[in-house]
């Protein structure tokens, strides 16, 4: 997609739910376990790089846009791929689109699964057990999530945010509805303007439709992968899967393509892109990605293209938990991270090409996450070292303190660290 400035409220994240064994009053109040072939959770809002890989898992995820329909809650739908992701999904195998996730629990506690597969823990605050009043917080993410409320509201459940937009569930395993699936059938703006999402009795999107009538439609084939999306301005996509049901095109109205190829375990390995961008991943044994290259085509015929961008990652670990990455920069700098058990970054090193090292540490709450003060070292080539400290509050946050921090380091800062 285009960037572009968008005067209308964008949801940051999509969600569509479906409740395993949970919130009807005649519901199964054990506790269900998330399914098994649920992939590896994505840290949500966690430390990322290059096109881009999660430094917590290793994996690679991507976002492609392919509609958004402008009005006060503006449609925006993408594709959306997690590596290691082996199941079956709406477009192949380890793709899903933005607004499909689910949930898992019981009356007592709920987790929220993401489109990015990130795991939202809620836990139960009212003091009840039955759905009439349950409220449902969530503290265990430096996120949008933190602080949200999910709580009953009478004939649906209904998320709501700390910037006063909401998401809207409809009710499970009741009589209406017996076989348990919560479906999201709304975001609301803070103004109280809604996106609506429609499915069909298999529980597949097939429309999305704004305040003022806008819409994309999605048709599917017989094994329930998205084949076809048009919207309300004449725009469309096709989409062309390979014979492991693995997404290998996606081709635009405007005569645009887009193309995939994999490895036998279902990794991304090639994307080609609509404008002759080519991504390149390499993976360990163990799935996480080691290698990007990134090349470009000639800006005009007959020249010579821009030189590729070239990302190496190293990964240490204790166990199955990644502790400490290093990632090697395009420009010959390097950027190391040390991580905390939830994922998050703890310290940071950056060295330019030119030797500049800037060093971060972040103070977090050992509960929530979140960050309270930031503090920062800068050294410039065969120069003294600067320090500088912030606390952290509601007007100022790290992502801006650092950004500060980088440019007075002479650092350019585009990662979204924390």
């Amino acid at each position: 997609m285009d960037a572009r400035l968008i005067s209308a409220w964008i949801p940051t994240t999509a969600v569509v739910i479906a409740l395993v064994g949970l919130i009807g009053e005649g519901a199964d109040r054990r506790p269900s376990e998330p399914p098994a072939d649920i992939a590896p959770a994505l840290v949500v809002d966690g430390a990322r790089d290059a096109d881009p890989v999660d430094l917590a898992t290793g994996l690679y995820t991507r976002t492609s846009d392919d509609f958004l329909v402008l009005d006060t809650v503006p449609i925006r739908f993408a594709r959306v791929y997690v590596s290691g992701d082996t199941r079956a999904l709406p477009f192949g195998i380890g793709t899903t689109h933005s607004y499909d996730s689910f949930m898992t629990g019981d009356l007592s506690a709920i987790t929220v699964i993401t489109d990015e597969r990130s795991r939202i823990a809620y836990i139960r605050v009212d003091g009840g057990t039955g759905r009439d009043g349950a409220r449902y917080e969530h503290r265990t993410t430096a996120s949008r999530f933190q602080g949200s409320i999910l709580s009953w509201a009478g004939d649906r459940w209904r998320l709501a945010f700390s910037d006063g937009s909401a998401w809207l569930y409809r009710s499970c395993r009741t009589q209406a509805n017996p076989n348990g699936r919560c479906t999201l059938i709304g975001q609301q703006s803070p103004a109280g303007d809604q996106v609506s999402l429609v499915r069909d009795d298999l529980g597949r999107l097939v429309r999305m439709e704004t305040p003022n009538g806008r819409w994309v439609r999605l048709e599917y084939d017989e094994v329930n992968r998205v084949t076809r999306g048009w919207d309300s301005t004449g725009r469309s996509m096709n989409y062309e899967y390979d014979a492991s049901g693995r997404l290998a095109r996606a081709i635009a109205s405007t005569g645009e393509r887009q193309g995939y190829e994999y490895d036998a375990a279902h990794r991304l390995t090639r994307i080609t892109e609509r404008d002759g961008v080519v991504i390149t991943n390499t993976y360990d044994t163990a799935g996480r990605t080691i290698d990007q290259v990134i090349t470009f085509p000639p800006e005009a015929p007959e020249t010579i293209p821009p030189s590729p961008l070239t990302f190496g990652f190293r990964y240490g670990t204790a166990g199955t938990r990644i502790t400490d990455v290093e990632v090697r920069q395009p420009d010959g700098g390097v950027r190391r991270v040390t991580l905390n058990s939830a994922g998050y970054i703890l310290t940071e090193t950056r060295t330019t090409g030119d030797g500049v090292t800037m060093a971060t540490t972040y103070t977090r709450d050992g509960a929530t996450n979140v960050v309270s003060a930031v503090e920062v070292a800068c050294t410039p080539p065969g120069g003294e070292t600067t320090r500088a400290r912030a606390t952290i509050g509601p007007r100022m946050s790290a992502e801006t303190v650092v950004g500060v921090f980088a440019r007075r380091c002479r650092m350019s800062e585009t990662d979204d660290a924390l």
